[in-house]
């Protein structure tokens, strides 16, 4: 009896283990799909699955790819490496899912265009590259809340200010109690500029800074910075940018 029993509870347990690992992916992506989701053209498995084209929060992304990190299940929380690909280069990350909800993304790698984020950060007339290679990124009802990593703005254009590229910024990502917080410096091009960008857990955000143009600004770039207000004894303008997500 006992025999049968383990026989009957083997088969059961294979019988189970099938169904889940060919759940196909088009089948739960109908139960949770969401507004800020769109994917099409589904094929393989919730575990081992690809999507032809797709969008998340707006972005375009194309050849969409995930497989699961069995071991993630035992850390209570599920994971999956996904790669994509987006007009602007790959995109890749481990995306984890906490029993709270949260989302965690490990390891995120990819590369956008400034002009993806101008309705979010008021950002019209701007355009560039924006590079991003992040530790981690947590994100708590779609809005993150922790971050460790770098982003990298290459060949900002304002072609209101000036008609060449402006030059390159990098901002380093940290995470405190309040929120998020990026040390940001030139990376190479006509301005100097440091400050700091904060992002709170109220969805507040600011960057606050000082700006100099450099002896190769376009005299038109140069004069713009006079709207800013009278510059120290360094010649550097004192600037703040804030708003609320």
């Amino acid at each position: 009896m006992l025999t049968t029993k383990r026989l009957i509870a083997a088969g059961l347990a294979t019988f189970i283990a099938g169904i889940l690992l060919t759940f196909p992916a088009r089948v739960p992506y109908s139960w949770f799909s969401s507004p800020e989701v769109r994917l099409s053209g589904l094929s393989g498995t919730v575990w081992r699955g690809a999507a032809a084209e797709g969008s998340v929060a707006g972005l375009y992304l194309r050849d969409l790819r995930w497989s699961i990190q069995p071991l993630s299940i035992f850390r209570g929380r599920l994971a999956y490496r996904v790669e994509s690909d987006s007009d602007y280069g790959p995109i890749r990350s481990v995306v984890g899912v906490g029993m709270g909800g949260a989302v965690t993304l490990q390891d995120f790698a990819s590369t956008f265009a400034l002009e993806e984020f101008r309705d979010l950060f008021a950002l019209q007339g701007f355009n560039g590259t924006l590079q991003a290679d992040f530790e981690s990124i947590v994100l708590e009802n779609g809005f993150p809340t922790s971050a460790t990593g770098q982003l990298t703005l290459m060949n900002l254009l304002a072609p209101q200010l000036s008609p060449l590229p402006i030059g390159s910024y990098r901002a380093e990502f940290t995470t405190n109690a309040d929120g998020i917080l990026g040390s940001v410096e030139d990376n190479g091009g006509v301005l100097d500029v440091a400050g700091t960008i904060s992002l709170g857990l109220d969805r507040r955000y600011s960057f606050v800074g000082t700006v100099a143009a450099l002896p190769e600004a376009p005299a038109g770039l140069s004069n713009q910075l006079q709207y800013l207000g009278s510059p120290d004894a360094r010649g550097f303008r004192e600037f703040r940018i804030e708003g609320q997500l």
